[in-house]
């Protein structure tokens, strides 16, 4: 999973620049939406990440984070927001240049995320922020060493990512800066449960350190 999530990462796209991270302000904005925290839950820094870890024992099926709806993105909530036609048309696009529909709920929150990060207006700016904004990447040497079937899903993801690209020039203006941003964030962030695809703020922190303790 380890190496899975680090392909998706190593995609074909530029290294975005580091930058001070504001948890600060995220925690503040979660609170004020109505996401609650179980009283043993606590941010930590793992020094190079930050997640949310339990602190003690938690009985099984203790509810330890509640994020309302209204915070959660799904494809097809965001659907909404972009012009039907011009989705009907990107999605058609993803077919010709061989994405299947199983893809198309990712491509509908890329497009999301893409669109959302380049207005600073946006709602969830506090989120954003919050979130990292570089990579590592593999080189061409280390490419080359990969495994065989590591090295096919990391020339699939590169070719995905120039798809949905390309597909999301009908429906977004925003620049290349945003347009990676928001492919990495969607696949390293994404929750897919019940065979869809959605956005959960917070609660993607959890498990991002190490050991896993929720």
């Amino acid at each position: 999973m380890q190496l899975y999530r680090a392909l998706l990462l190593a995609a074909a796209c530029p290294v975005t620049t580091a930058f001070a991270r504001d948890m600060a302000k995220l925690q503040q904005w979660a609170i004020e939406n109505g996401v609650v925290f179980h009283e043993k839950v606590v941010w930590r820094n793992n020094g190079d990440d930050w997640c949310l870890q339990s602190e003690g024992v938690l009985n099984p099926g203790t509810t330890v984070l509640t994020v309302p709806r209204h915070l959660t993105w799904s494809a097809k909530a965001v659907c909404k927001d972009f012009d039907s036609k011009a989705v009907e048309r990107a999605l058609q696009k993803l077919d010709r240049f061989g994405c299947s529909d199983k893809h198309a709920d990712e491509f509908l929150l890329f497009l999301k995320l893409a669109k959302e990060r380049s207005d600073p207006q946006s709602h969830w700016t506090p989120g954003f922020n919050s979130l990292p904004e570089s990579f590592p990447e593999f080189n061409a040497q280390e490419k080359c060493c990969l495994p065989i079937y590591s090295k096919a899903l990391g020339y699939q993801m590169e070719h995905r990512y120039q798809v949905f690209a390309q597909a999301a020039a009908e429906l977004t203006g925003t620049d290349v800066y945003d347009i990676v941003w928001a492919f990495r964030m969607m696949y390293s962030r994404g929750w897919r449960q019940n065979g869809e695809m959605d956005m959960v703020p917070v609660g993607d922190l959890f498990n991002h350190g190490e050991p896993a303790t929720v």
